[in-house]
This record gives structure tokens, sequence and C-alpha cells, in this order.
């Protein structure tokens, strides 16, 4: 039981710096959550007669339903490890579970980093997961796993 507690407490990022864990020969870090119903920007274009306008890009998270975007850094830790594949990392929260966004190459457009879809085998890598959940599960407490292997925050 002290154990699950233990466990349990490193996942509660409510503020905490970047957290981390080292699964399957790879160092995984990841830090709070940004949580949003919409994302825009707004960029200066130049129309087709010279003239400059302002042009707003929006992404609306479907009705109901929020962005979960955790920006995440996996670094290769043993010369033996497998090939790193993020799409097997899974957002728990309550008692869903959630796999990353597929299409998430939009991200680009706002300034965001997606974070490779690529089996990775080699470096460093940073960039953002992001998930799509019900507005009522919007939180900064959840848990984390890759291939079904629990990704424990130090």
């Amino acid at each position: 039981m002290k154990r699950f507690c233990t466990c349990l407490l490193a996942f509660l990022l409510c503020g905490l710096p970047a957290l981390a864990d080292e699964v399957n020969g790879w160092d995984i870090s990841w830090e709070k959550p940004e949580i949003t119903h919409l994302l825009e920007v707004e960029e200066q274009v130049e129309t087709y007669t010279g003239d400059m306008m302002m042009h707003r890009i929006q992404k609306q998270a479907p009705a109901g339903y929020v962005f979960y975007m955790l920006p995440i850094t996996v670094s290769r830790k043993q010369s033996d490890a497998e090939l790193f594949h993020a799409e097997k990392i899974k957002l728990h929260l309550g008692n869903q579970t959630f796999t990353r966004m597929e299409d998430d190459g939009f991200l680009i457009d706002y300034g965001k980093t997606p974070f490779t879809h690529l089996k990775i085998k080699l470096g460093t890598h940073t960039g953002l997961l992001i998930f799509v959940i019900p507005e009522s599960l919007k939180t900064n407490s959840f848990t984390l796993t890759y291939q079904n292997q629990l990704i424990q925050g130090d």
C-alpha cells in the first residue's frame, strides 16, 4: 500500500517541475500539460495586391472536449534499447484511457511542435503529445503508460 501511495503521488503534476522515468532503455520526461478548448494564432499576410492584412487561424476542440497537450522529451539511455514508438504511450485520467491524436500536424500552424510519429532509434526527441479528452476530465493529475508499463515520475 505504501508503494502504491508513493507511486500515486509521483503522478500528481499540479505545478511540479518536469518528471521523468526510464522505460525500456529510454528516458521519458514530461512537464505540466497545456489544456485548452481553442488554439489560435494571428499572422500578418500579404495579399496579391501587396497590402498587408491580419489573418486568424483557429482550431476548436469538438463540443464537450478539450485539447490536452503534454510536452515530452525522450532520450535513448541504453545501447540495446528497442525502438521507441510514442503511439504506445497511453494517458490515463480517472478510469479512462486515451491515445494520442493521430492527425496532429496542425499544431505547427500554431507555433507548436508535435512529437514525431516515427519509431525512434537514437537521440533525444522533444514535442507535444496531444489528446482529445472530455472537458469534465480536464486536470493536471494523470498517469502514463508505455507498452502497458507504468511510467513513474521521479
